[in-house]
């Protein structure tokens, strides 16, 4: 009886599946503001396009291939060239704000009520996990230069744009939860979509690295772990289905 009343419910999830089983492809864009675990943010892009899988009426799965800026502010640190002689004692960088740029596939699991699957307006709850590449890194800072010549105690430089990628590594996973709102017309969806991301892994290549990796003189404010945060506002269209 038990094995007959299994067999009959499992016939019965596959029908369903059978019958609303689609898949969608489509394209989105979207603003971030980022955070590392620093006070500071900063503001990115994303955009990219995603593959859509419908199993039953109230879950899809969601395949992601996307441009995506990370990144956030960082504190202040400097450079002691004291040791080595020359005119400059040491540099100190300020006002720093980094922008990683990543390739980036999350995969989401979207869950919504039977009841709105066949409204025009359909809310959904988004959880999943992302993974990113990160493709280059840079930062804006001003640099204060402190001469050994005390007739000339300093010089100032603003908005310079530093090369950083290889100060952060270049796997990095995430944690994403959200939610959803899809606008249904025809054959036509439009999803309006608000999450968050949570880095799950270290970021900082300088950690415990004391002097850092271009062999210059040592540092004083780059190490220490360093994890990414981002609320990102998107728009999404579905463009085919099949």
């Amino acid at each position: 009886m038990k094995i007959k009343l299994t067999l009959s419910l499992l016939i019965i999830v596959l029908c369903e599946s059978l019958s609303v089983a689609q898949i969608s492809v489509g394209a989105k864009v979207g603003a971030n503001l980022n955070q590392f675990n620093q006070p500071g943010t900063t503001f990115g892009f994303s955009g990219g396009a995603f593959v859509k899988y419908k199993p039953v009426s109230f879950l899809d799965v969601r395949a992601e291939v996307l441009y995506n800026q990370q990144g956030g502010a960082r504190q202040d640190y400097y450079r002691d060239y004291s040791s080595i002689g020359g005119n400059v004692s040491y540099v100190n960088y300020s006002n720093r704000s980094v922008v990683l740029h990543n390739l980036e596939i999350p995969l989401l699991l979207e869950l919504s009520h039977p009841s709105f699957s066949d409204e025009y307006i359909s809310p959904r709850l988004v959880v999943g996990a992302a993974y990113g590449m990160n493709l280059s890194a840079y930062e804006q800072h001003d640099k204060m230069y402190y001469f050994s010549n005390s007739t000339i105690p300093f010089a100032n430089t603003s908005d310079e744009t530093e090369n950083v990628g290889s100060n952060y590594t270049q796997n990095q996973w995430g944690f994403v939860a959200g939610f959803a709102l899809d606008f249904t017309s025809g054959d036509q969806t439009c999803t309006f979509e608000v999450r968050y991301r949570k880095g799950l892994n270290q970021l900082n290549n300088l950690s415990y690295v004391v002097p850092p990796l271009d062999g210059l003189p040592g540092t004083v404010g780059q190490q220490g772990d360093l994890y990414s945060s981002s609320l990102t506002i998107s728009f999404a269209m579905t463009l085919f289905k099949f």
